[in-house]
């Protein structure tokens, strides 16, 4: 790929519009830190004194949080802006605002790699919206890891569509230690590479996958890494116990009808469907107000019309392409917040 010196400028000038949208007025919107964020704060300090988390465990895979475990991968790259600015607003947002800037020059890339078609002027297009498209801009003004996540997942595709598999799936194995609902999604996403790409795992990527990845066994094995999911799971969920026994009585039926498998799928499937939404895409956004301003949606009004005629043209558009017209991960990546009892949830 030839990038001309007017296309490097206007890249440029993406990564500097992207910069101020998410680090200006770091320390003031919002407003002040909440609870995850004070936490991501205090366990970065305790590693950069002690190497231990809050709880003593030193240099730990997983990490216990003052009210839960968590992936242990933003608290350890805090540990430099901690040690900088201190555990304040600046020390604790700083990582996820440059992850969150530096995401739009990594989506240029991957579209100029992925498409065989107008591929520059479709990426500048994709970096550029994202790097004004709300959600996103939100997201990495405070401590959030799932724009680490999405910088990891995006580097690790990249690589691998050049077929640099070894360093692509260390980039993806790294991203399950980010959040705990990755570890749902990167499998998935790796076999979707593989099918799709036609490509055979070697020997040397499948042994340091194997190695990465297992503290991360281990962890979910005894319940670490599994704790948030089971905490919040719709599967779990008190609401959906409360109905079946409201409509419990002494006959066969109600149980055949009103168990809790058919609650927890009924929830499962309006929860996925709701995220394709216009209210939660284009219009009110995240339910949970820390995750939304709640005057927008997750994506601009004005670009629902170029979400259709991008959807319809693809296509032809990425005709020739390993990737042509699989819209499979966009199907597939709500299957993540899905399962959450208070979702549609924006977290990629």
């Amino acid at each position: 790929m030839i990038i001309t010196d007017n296309m490097a400028w206007l890249v440029s000038i993406i990564l500097a519009l992207s910069l101020f949208l998410r680090v200006s007025l770091l320390n003031v919107v919002p407003p002040e830190l909440f609870g995850d964020e004070i936490d991501v704060g205090y366990q970065a300090y305790s590693l950069l004194k002690t190497g231990k988390d809050l709880y003593g465990q030193i240099l730990p895979t997983y990490i216990h949080s003052l009210s839960e475990w968590r992936a242990p991968l933003l608290m350890y790259a805090t540990v430099p802006t901690v040690a900088a600015f201190g555990s304040n607003e600046w020390g604790v947002r700083l990582p996820s605002a440059i992850f969150g800037s530096l995401a739009p020059i990594i989506l240029f890339l991957l579209v100029t790699e992925t498409f065989k078609n107008w591929k520059l002027k479709i990426g500048i297009c994709a970096s550029i919206a994202l790097a004004v498209m709300p959600w996103h801009v939100w997201y990495s003004r405070a401590a959030f890891e799932t724009v680490l996540m999405l910088d990891l997942t995006m580097l690790g595709t990249l690589l691998f569509l050049k077929k640099r598999f070894s360093i692509g799936l260390l980039f993806l194995a790294l991203a399950m230690y980010t959040y705990s609902t990755a570890t749902l999604f990167i499998p998935l996403w790796i076999l979707f590479l593989h099918f799709f790409t036609r490509t055979r795992p070697k020997i040397l990527s499948l042994v340091l996958l194997a190695v990465i990845l297992t503290p991360l066994i281990f962890n979910t094995i005894s319940g670490r890494a599994s704790a948030r999911f089971e905490l919040l799971s719709v599967f779990n969920s008190s609401e959906i116990f409360k109905n079946q026994q409201l409509r419990k009585d002494d006959t066969f039926l109600p149980i055949i009808w009103h168990n809790k498998f058919e609650y927890s799928a009924r929830a499962f499937l309006n929860n996925y469907l709701r995220a394709f939404s216009t209210d939660f895409l284009f219009i009110r956004g995240d339910p949970v107000f820390r995750h939304s301003p709640q005057v927008t949606g997750q994506l601009l009004p004005l670009s629902a019309p170029f979400v259709v005629l991008g959807c319809g043209t693809w296509q032809n558009v990425n005709s020739g392409c390993g990737l042509s017209g699989c819209f499979w991960p966009l199907y597939q990546q709500p299957l993540q917040p899905t399962a959450d009892i208070t979702p549609p949830v924006c977290f990629l």
